[in-house]
């Protein structure tokens, strides 16, 4: 992200005077440090990047590998691992954000995870895509109920999500971070953020009734928000 790029180039500094190669991504303004790094927009090109430097696929494909994790460095009992099932928002409407970087949202292949999974013996995952389309939500679901496997994720708090909830909860689906933002439509409507403070209560509501662990992403603070807005939200 921006607010990391001054730490960043003075690792990547350090880094180069070592003649250590470089790789960044993410949603950030690399204008300041891209002369000494390599830019790459997701970790599919990230692994095509170290092929060519020399790495190997199994059985040609590429596999993500967690082996070198190491337990004991984590502060949760369980290790839950990262995945990504997709490049960039589907939604990228919301005023505030720019993780998705604005690139083309671009669904991975979900064989591939489902190989990485078995390859890792993994048993938690957080899928951390900044959204995920509820044709999507079915595919990922059905694999993991299938793969008996916990997992987390992030999602918009939309009407639409409310009946697949009880089905998402059957497949191992533990906890949801929710981008709420505010408690005010005011606030939301200026966000573009594409929901509906009731509607977003009735999703929480049924997602606490199928034992699904509730987070919230909240924002305070965009311009124009009032103290009457803000406790709306609280």
């Amino acid at each position: 992200y921006n607010s990391q790029i001054f730490y960043a180039k003075a690792i990547i500094d350090e880094l180069v005077k070592m003649k250590i190669k470089v790789v960044v991504g993410g949603p950030a303004n690399y204008s300041k440090i891209i002369d000494n790094v390599k830019v790459l927009g997701s970790s599919v090109y990230f692994a095509d990047y170290l092929v060519e430097l020399g790495g190997i696929r199994k059985n040609g494909k590429q596999v993500v590998d967690y082996s070198d994790f190491v337990k004991e460095d984590y502060f949760t009992s369980d290790l839950v691992y990262p995945l990504r099932t997709a490049i960039s928002c589907p939604y990228q409407r919301c005023t505030f954000c720019t993780h998705h970087g604005n690139k083309n949202y671009e669904l991975l292949d979900l064989a591939g995870i489902n190989e990485a999974i078995k390859f890792n013996e993994i048993k938690k995952v957080f899928i951390i895509d900044d959204d995920i389309p509820v044709v999507r939500l079915r595919q990922i679901s059905k694999m993991f109920k299938e793969l008996e496997v916990d997992w987390w994720c992030q999602l918009r708090p939309v009407k639409k999500l409310i009946d697949e909830i009880p089905s998402l909860a059957e497949s191992g689906l533990k906890s949801v971070a929710w981008g709420v933002e505010s408690g005010s439509q005011r606030i939301l409507d200026l966000m573009q953020k594409g929901t509906i403070v009731s509607e977003v209560e009735e999703v929480l509501k049924v997602a606490q009734q199928n034992r699904i662990k509730n987070m919230v992403y909240v924002m305070f603070g965009l311009p124009g928000e009032t103290k009457e807005e803000l406790m709306e939200t609280v």
